[in-house]
């Protein structure tokens, strides 16, 4: 079912980007 790849794609782009939210997040609680 394409609309599944499609729906995972998405997902799996907006979980990324919040795993990059935090990450950057994780290393500005370091640096100050």
């Amino acid at each position: 079912n394409p609309l599944m790849c499609t729906c995972d794609l998405r997902w799996f782009s907006i979980w990324l980007k919040n795993l990059q939210d935090k990450d950057d997040d994780i290393m500005s609680k370091k640096r100050t």
